[in-house]
């Protein structure tokens, strides 16, 4: 079994990079061997707003003894199918000073039928595709793509 887990796939930002690495995966498969892919579920309306602002959560960080804001600007390209990431981490320390953190990614987005025909295509047939980590049927809404295909022999 091999298994690429928490979207990490969608680092990949070319399909040549995405069809490297599932011809990576299929050399390193044996035969019916077993291969889980997770994916998040682009949804149109998002996907319409190509720019958006997000408010994430608020956290205690023990340590410090402060509350630190997480929120997210996301910019979609939909030429090239990917997302750009800004993640802001911002908190006021103990003396009053505001801080602000800011990571920033790429990652590209497949639809649930395309990732199926680049998954056929590189020799797996789609045994599953769940919707969440619970094994729930994938749907529009459901917000993952969790894909279990088995090697071709």
């Amino acid at each position: 079994m091999i298994y690429i887990a928490f979207r990490s796939f969608q680092c990949l930002l070319t399909k040549q990079d995405q069809s490297a690495c599932f011809e990576c995966v299929n050399r390193h498969l044996e035969d019916n061997g077993i291969f889980v892919l997770d994916l998040f579920a682009p949804r149109h309306d998002l996907l319409a707003q190509v720019k958006r602002s997000l408010y994430l959560d608020k956290f205690y960080d023990k340590e410090n003894g402060i509350y630190i804001t997480r929120r997210a600007e996301d910019e979609y390209n939909l030429v090239n199918q990917t997302l750009k990431e800004d993640r802001f981490y911002e908190w006021t320390d103990k003396q009053g000073d505001f801080h602000r953190q800011i990571w920033s990614f790429e990652l590209a987005y497949l639809f649930r039928y395309e990732a199926e025909l680049l998954l056929e295509k590189h020799g797996f047939k789609i045994e599953n595709v769940f919707g969440n980590f619970d094994k729930s049927p994938y749907n529009y809404y459901s917000g993952e793509q969790i894909f279990v295909a088995r090697k071709i022999s």
